[in-house]
């Protein structure tokens, strides 16, 4: 067959994570013969291959498919999953070489991959890399992930929470006593350490504007009590001792700067001391009562798997069944707790503002302290003075009567 390749269409990205056994790249494509029509649809034999130039180079990692089916010219194949393991390391920027059949001709110069296949530096590897345009921009080892550019997160999670629930919107503290079906682009399990943080406060975008009643958050501070405490979870909050809040007790004071959510305790955070699969039912024994129900979700942790499974059976005080577990047997499973459906959080933001506006009525309070000693000061100072002339007063008398 006389063609020519014509890659108009070229799109790609690594379907891969860091657990994956089969790394995996997806291209999609177009195909067309030297007159510019679209081939024939029909099933091709095509052969993919890495190089690291647009022209000439070295060819780096080639996989042969015969069973390339095209519909108007356009073509999707999965790279990596036919027998052949992609196992270039994706170090360096590479570019794409397709062929039909035994045919020599290709287009060139080659198209460079996007960034995307370079996540699959990330499999099995130590350290690893994404590099853009010859510039490292995103770096992975088993510690941390660096990233070298500004990051801009457009999608998101519709995520809900009850009330009552105050967060920063536009600027301003909103109370909600519902949050439903709102986008949330980033959530973490602890805490952000950062240099700061912008938030929009244009006075434009707020209304029912109303001064604070300080002497009301001057009150409510100082009710409230700072706690000293250790997380349960050792392993993954540290065992070093924490300042902070406990939101129930802030619930009672200041209960807008107290949202509840539905989260994951860790009340019962031990190892399963027997473990059985049968028929997707996962079988524990506990050392110690677990007092659980059927309908309760338990987080378990087994190896590389983290799950949130349903209680759907109680055998005994220390024994339950979990479904949906879809990784064979475990040798051995970590019980970190069950789901709450309210679970306590802090708004801290909205503690710090209620500290600023209690600041500033101690502020006017030793403002008008201030004036009240300078007035004190001042009055002492006068009466000084009029000793003073009562006492030369009197010692002008007396020696007038010797």
């Amino acid at each position: 067959m006389k063609s020519r390749i014509l890659f108009l269409l070229f799109c790609c990205f690594g379907a891969v994570t860091l657990m994956a056994q089969t790394p995996s790249l997806t291209v999609q494509g177009i195909l067309k013969k030297a007159d510019g029509s679209a081939v024939p649809d029909d099933t091709y034999t095509v052969r993919f291959a890495l190089f690291d130039a647009e022209m000439g180079g070295n060819e780096v990692w080639f996989e042969q498919l015969t069973d390339v089916e095209t519909i108007g010219g356009v073509y999707s194949v999965v790279l990596g999953t036919h027998g052949k393991t992609l196992n270039a390391p994706f170090n360096q920027d590479y570019y794409l070489s397709v062929k039909i059949g035994n045919s020599s001709q290709e287009l060139l110069p080659r198209p460079r991959l996007t960034p995307a296949p370079y996540a699959l530096s990330l499999v099995g590897a130590e350290a690893a890399g994404i590099r853009v345009g010859g510039q490292n921009v995103f770096n992975a080892t088993n510690a941390e992930i660096t990233m070298a550019k500004h990051v801009h997160i457009t999608g998101s999670k519709t995520m809900s929470f009850t009330g009552p629930l105050n967060f920063l919107w536009n600027g301003g503290t909103t109370q909600f006593g519902t949050f439903t079906n709102q986008p949330i682009s980033l959530e973490t399990d602890n805490l952000i350490k950062t240099d700061g943080v912008f938030a929009v406060s244009d006075r434009r975008i707020k209304k029912d504007i109303a001064a604070s009643d300080a002497a009301g958050d001057l009150s409510r501070i100082m009710r409230l009590k700072v706690t000293n405490y250790k997380y349960k979870d050792v392993f993954g909050k540290g065992n070093t001792w924490k300042k902070g809040f406990i939101a129930q007790e802030v619930e009672e004071i200041v209960p807008n700067a107290v949202y509840t959510d539905t989260g994951i305790i860790p009340d019962i955070y031990a190892l399963a001391q027997n473990t059985r699969l049968e028929a997707g039912a996962l079988h524990l024994t506990m050392e110690k009562p677990h007092d659980l129900k059927v309908g309760d979700k338990v987080r378990i942790m087994a190896g590389d798997h983290q799950e949130d499974l349903p209680v759907t059976a109680v055998a005994s005080a220390n024994g339950f069944s979990l479904g949906n577990w879809n990784h064979g047997t475990p040798e051995k499973v970590f019980v970190y707790g069950r789901e709450v459906k309210d679970f306590h959080s802090v708004d801290y933001d909205h503690l710090f503002t209620l500290n600023i506006s209690a600041t500033q009525e101690l502020a006017r309070r030793v403002e008008e302290l201030e004036k009240e000693n300078a007035a004190a000061k001042a009055e002492n100072a006068e009466l000084r003075r009029l000793i003073e002339g009562i006492r030369a007063d009197v010692g002008a008398l007396r020696g007038q009567q010797r």
